[in-house]
């Protein structure tokens, strides 16, 4: 099982973003299952479109790449639990601070047993139990 975080969803969408190359390589791994089952959080699906919509100033482009997500991906919902888990986590932060996004794929990472990420955030090789590919 593999989380794709947002940096790597926009870089694999916009060709104009300097880790295009390195998603698109990233990304033939996940369509040929060498990773597992791929997924992303219902937050991460909200930044990735509006992040490629603030990019692109192009709605078009945005909801192609939402569509994508929505049919090529499981999108797991953070309840009110990984909130509270992931507030906690934001909270008592002491080694790269990392976003509360970021913290609510941390805990769901832990609590569903997801050891890979695809990311180009690099505060992620820092955590324990976690792999960035």
């Amino acid at each position: 099982m593999i989380l794709l975080d947002t940096g790597f969803i926009v870089a694999l969408e916009l060709e104009t973003d300097e880790n295009h190359q390195k998603a698109l390589e990233i990304y033939n791994g996940i369509i040929n299952k060498e990773y597992g089952e791929a997924y992303v959080s219902d937050y991460i699906f909200s930044e990735a479109v509006t992040l490629t919509l603030s990019r692109t100033n192009d709605l078009r482009v945005a909801v192609k790449l939402g569509s994508a997500i929505k049919n090529s991906y499981n999108v797991l919902s953070v309840d009110s639990n990984i909130v509270e888990k992931a507030w906690d986590t934001f909270k008592e932060q002491k080694g790269p601070v990392f976003s509360f996004t970021d913290c609510s794929s941390i805990v769901l990472m832990h609590e569903l047993g997801i050891k890979q990420i695809a990311t180009f955030d690099r505060g992620f090789r820092y955590m324990p139990g976690i792999s960035v590919v």
